[in-house]
């Protein structure tokens, strides 16, 4: 598997379904521990060195801890990056926001057991705006004191992208794209991060599992007027040039500028496997690319996420 300029491979494996049932095509649930560190160890062995989490994802952590305590080989070489909610509320000092913030990075560490994340993410990118930058101060000297290599955002627009480049701490970002969700690409926001050398994950690659849903299952109002016209010509559209949706997500996405690593969850040890292994195949082409934004270029994601929620 193919390793960035940052040391890290270009996929992530996504932890959320180690600690909760997630997802809305999810058929097999949370699995058991023993099947959760199966999926790890074959994420690794697939070429995987970058596991994402965070401390509202239920026990996951404490998951990968479990694992990473019975194999302590695999922490060699692999690269954890968690998030953290900031309850410290707008107008505290900045001694309230480091005290929070150091000692949420030293619970994660504990559940971890590991010596140092990645990336301490800030899970909703309001956070940044409290108190005129107090959180990113407080970032600053968890980055200095080694608790984590980096500090980032996870974000869902360009304004918080753009709020995320005034602070300097901020060297990562998690955002969302997929061939059903262009706005980030529209933006043109993705090669200013790979100017700045901001490390760019992306998640909700197949559509938060979507894509996956059978049709006959899109009984919901919103998805079948507003989703299914938009799933049906992409399964077209692979037919037609011999590819899996699963595939033609992820291409797309490889193709674009400035991205480090794909955040994938997975269910089971096979669903890593799949995973892993589109990531021997080139990504999508020019043509086909060009094609991808015209066909799915007005497909109302965010109504519909909203709808779903």
């Amino acid at each position: 598997m193919k390793i960035s300029a940052n040391g890290l491979s270009e996929m992530t494996l996504g932890t959320v379904q180690l600690g909760l049932r997630y997802g809305i095509a999810n058929t097999l649930g949370k699995p058991d521990r023993g099947t959760a560190c199966q999926m790890i160890q074959e994420a690794i062995r697939m070429g995987v060195n970058s596991l994402d989490t965070a401390q509202s994802y239920g026990d996951s952590e404490e998951v990968i801890g479990d694992c990473l305590r019975q194999y302590p080989g695999m922490r060699d070489g692999l690269a954890v990056t968690s998030k953290l909610v900031v309850q410290t509320p707008d107008g505290a000092p900045d001694n309230d926001f480091q005290r929070e913030i150091t000692g949420k990075a030293a619970e994660s560490l504990k559940r971890l057991g590991i010596g140092q994340l990645r990336f301490f993410l800030l899970h909703q990118a309001a956070d940044m705006y409290k108190s005129g930058g107090a959180v990113a101060r407080a970032m600053e000297k968890l980055v200095a004191s080694g608790a984590a290599a980096g500090a980032g955002v996870s974000v869902y627009t360009e304004k918080d992208i753009r709020e995320m480049l005034r602070y300097p701490v901020f060297t990562a970002v998690q955002l969302p794209l997929s061939v059903f969700d262009q706005k980030l690409i529209d933006s043109g926001i993705l090669p200013e991060l790979e100017r700045r050398g901001i490390t760019v994950f992306v998640r909700s690659v197949f559509s938060q599992g979507l894509l996956f849903m059978e049709p006959e299952r899109m009984t919901k109002p919103v998805l079948a007027e507003y989703m299914l016209p938009h799933l049906l010509q992409l399964r077209a559209r692979c037919r037609e040039i011999g590819c899996t949706p699963s595939d033609y997500a992820l291409s797309f996405i490889r193709r674009l500028p400035g991205v480090t690593s794909l955040v994938l969850g997975a269910e089971s040890r096979e669903q890593v496997q799949e995973d892993a292994a589109m990531f021997g195949r080139p990504p999508m082409g020019d043509p086909e690319y060009e094609t991808a934004r015209r066909l799915f270029a007005k497909v109302p994601f965010d109504r519909i996420m909203e709808a779903l929620r």
